[in-house]
């Protein structure tokens, strides 16, 4: 039995040529935040069905363009902004499946987290979707996919992948999986922009949907971070179930007329994914007896939620200008120690990091995305005037060489490889760098789509 919901877009294929009336709209609008990247596609499509994605990379060929894709368009850096390139945007296939019987479902690559959840909800599933309800699984997919309850749920929601179906470079028709061009389906779990085609729809296994979230929230002073970390650390390193370990910075920067900084905030938040309360509980209960009795400590508040609260407490809102980077770490307390110090000198008083502790059980399975650490960490500024452009991506890229020592690679979805190339290839292992070099070879001899 199967359940469908959600088709695709109807109507023709839109194509805008740049300086045609609209095209500027278009290419603004394939950006989910305010900062606009200076780049310009020489041809944008807007497919409606597959057999539009097979005649938009005929035409970038017969038109000698190279080809670049985008669906949820929530890229950090818009990789798919290429000048002189012809962009697919594929946000208009969010077709959904649900075969029942086996938990297999089926996904247009313009479907977005919160979507996807709903429809799994409704039959009584569940899947790692982001933590921000409104990026597109395309993207997410094929970049690793860091999403709620996901180090339980695979580890990286793309190592749930199945299959997937794509157009290549020469027009064709295929489908990967672990018996069919398995070297593509290697590269679809974690490629990111590298991969060298495009997909046009995703096959998964789903998980039942667990019946208690029970959220931890503690607030410690800034000075605290070393021990939180330190805390934090530890707890990972013992495997504990359905549980998310984050320790947040947020806030700390006082109006120009203050005397002296505001301190940013250091907030412990630990989500547990449960059968019941009660099982919920005995898990927070092991970690936070061993929390550090630090002085300036806030109480800790538990509450219930759901998928879809989770979502909504991480609304994107009103798009605003945003410059984001990451790391992966093997020593969190002292990567953490430099950026709540470098946290302070943020311009922006809405900037934010977020660490995630990990257990990492085993090896990760094969894919792309294998860069994995106990720790990743990814730091955001946030602002809304051009003006304080400057300050802000020089704060975010600062943040990137003063934790240079501390890296073990990057999250490839969350990397700026744009203006800094080199991180690009740290978001994969040595081995898989050249495998998936020859991957692109195999599939893209005339290096035909964009890749970082």
């Amino acid at each position: 039995m199967s359940a469908i919901s959600g088709p695709s877009a109807p109507g023709v294929t839109q194509s805008l040529l740049r300086g045609d009336p609209g095209y500027e709209d278009k290419r603004g609008n394939t950006v989910w935040q305010a900062l606009k990247p200076d780049r310009h596609p020489a041809r944008i499509v807007a497919a409606a069905s597959e057999a539009d994605v097979v005649n938009a990379v005929n035409l970038a060929r017969n038109e000698n363009l190279r080809v670049s894709v985008r669906a949820g368009g929530h890229s950090y850096v818009a990789n798919f902004l290429r000048d002189d390139a012809l962009l697919i945007d594929v946000s208009a296939l969010q077709d959904i499946r649900v075969h029942l019987g086996r938990r297999v479902v089926e996904i247009g690559p313009g479907v977005r987290g919160a979507v996807l959840d709903a429809h799994l909800a409704a039959h009584d599933l569940a899947f790692p979707v982001p933590h921000v309800g409104s990026v597109g699984m395309a993207g997410y997919l094929l970049g690793g996919g860091m999403g709620w309850n996901g180090e339980t749920w695979g580890g990286l929601a793309c190592f749930n992948l199945s299959a997937v179906e794509l157009v290549t470079a020469d027009g064709r028709r295929l489908r990967a999986g672990p018996g069919s061009h398995p070297d593509l389906f290697w590269a679809a779990r974690g490629a990111g922009p590298a991969f060298p085609g495009v997909v046009t729809r995703f096959h998964f296994e789903a998980f039942p949907r667990l019946r208690s979230i029970r959220r931890s929230i503690r607030a410690f002073p800034w000075a605290a971070v070393p021990a939180v970390a330190g805390w934090l650390h530890g707890a990972a390193a013992v495997p504990h179930p359905g549980v998310e370990l984050t320790l947040i910075l947020a806030g700390g920067v006082a109006p120009p007329d203050a005397h002296a900084p505001t301190l940013p905030s250091c907030l412990v938040s630990i989500t547990c994914f449960a059968d019941s309360s009660a099982e919920a509980d005995a898990r927070l209960e092991q970690i936070t007896r061993s929390a550090p009795d630090i002085s300036g400590a806030l109480g800790e508040e538990r509450h219930d939620s759901t998928i879809a609260g989770l979502l909504a407490e991480n609304s994107t809102g009103t798009p605003r200008r945003i410059a984001a980077d990451n790391l992966w770490t093997h020593r969190p307390v002292d990567a953490l120690t430099v950026l709540a110090e470098h946290f302070a000198r943020a311009p922006s008083p809405d900037s934010v990091v977020i660490a995630n502790f990990r257990s990492l059980p085993g090896p990760a399975p094969d894919g792309a995305g294998a860069v994995l650490a106990p720790c990743y960490a990814m730091w955001l500024a946030s602002w809304d005037s051009p003006s304080d452009d400057g300050s802000n991506l020089a704060w975010v890229d600062a943040a990137a060489r003063l934790l240079e020592p501390y890296s073990a690679g990057c999250y490839i979805n969350e990397t700026d490889f744009l203006s800094r190339p080199e991180r690009a290839r740290r978001s994969f292992t040595p081995e898989g760098w050249r495998r998936l070099q020859a991957v692109r070879s195999g599939y893209d001899p005339q290096n035909r789509f964009h890749s970082f």
